[in-house]
């Protein structure tokens, strides 16, 4: 049932093909390539059985793989729950060895109102109350940055709760606007984690949004890191001695310089680690 649900993003009227890739099977959907529900300029019809025969070997082969690693013990550790990260009543404190957050971004993709179609075609209910608890900015709902801001920063408070002394959390994020980092960083020093580095990481393949607009859409993502110790060491505002905009001009330069030429990721990426590190988030957040 799951591979055939999968499988109606390429068998309605928003499925986009792509004239440049031999299969009929290899362009996506609207929600996927706008965010958004579209209607394509030229609907397709696809053979849905030749996809989900190709669904069904891989899952085999997935299968095949991982068996080895599959037994009682493994299956009786293991526990998926749907729920609010703001609320994690259901974990013990500092019971948890090791967090790996990926949140939403902010107001880059409004999740529950793009999962209409999905919602409908599993029978699955989508309350008031859910749409309260999405972490996004914007969306049908209208919710506010400060929304958006408040859940972020409960569900660290939960997850500082939760996980022990001497432990890490990393959190996945990407954004454009500096405040959204400001934030994570502030929030999780007053929550006691101490800031331990950030690690860069590409996508692999870029997507339609960044291939059609290359220089207002990012691609990839930071990992910041962070560790929940005794006595946290807080990210120091560094006497910077130059105003904002000389240091964004000498950022820019110096990872241009280094590279011999520099990508919009590379540039994004070097001035939030450099504001983390240097703790001037708060004034880019102003300025």
């Amino acid at each position: 049932m799951l591979m055939l649900s999968g499988l109606i993003t390429k068998t309605n009227l928003t499925y986009h093909n792509n004239p440049n890739r031999p299969a009929a099977g290899q362009g996506d959907t609207s929600v996927f390539r706008y965010y958004r529900y579209r209607i394509a300029p030229s609907p397709v019809d696809i053979d849905v059985m030749t996809y989900f025969e190709l669904r069904f070997k891989k899952v085999i082969a997935a299968k095949k793989e991982i068996e080895v690693k599959i037994n009682d013990r493994t299956i009786s550790n293991s526990q998926v729950v749907q729920g609010t990260a703001t609320d994690l009543g259901f974990i013990k404190n500092e019971s948890v060895d090791y967090i790996y957050t990926d949140p939403p971004y902010g107001k880059k993709i409004p999740y529950l109102d793009l999962s209409v179609m999905w919602n409908g075609w599993l029978d699955l209910p989508v309350t008031e109350e859910d749409y309260a608890q999405e972490a996004i900015e914007g969306g049908e709902h209208q919710k506010s940055k400060d929304d958006y801001n408040n859940l972020i920063a409960q569900s660290i408070q939960e997850m500082y709760r939760v996980l022990k002394f001497d432990r890490w959390m990393s959190f996945v994020f990407a954004h454009k606007d500096p405040e959204f980092w400001h934030l994570i960083i502030e929030t999780a020093e007053k929550c006691g984690f101490e800031y331990a580095g950030a690690v860069k990481q590409g996508n692999g393949q870029t997507s339609f949004k960044k291939r059609q607009n290359p220089f207002t859409v990012l691609s990839g993502q930071l990992i910041i890191n962070f560790r929940k110790v005794r006595k946290p060491k807080y990210i120091m505002k560094a006497a910077l001695g130059m105003n904002t905009g000389e240091i964004i001009i000498q950022t820019c330069e110096g990872i241009i310089a280094k590279n011999n030429g520099a990508t919009l990721e590379q540039i994004n990426d070097e001035l939030i680690i450099k504001g983390l590190e240097l703790g001037f988030l708060d004034l880019l957040k102003k300025e």
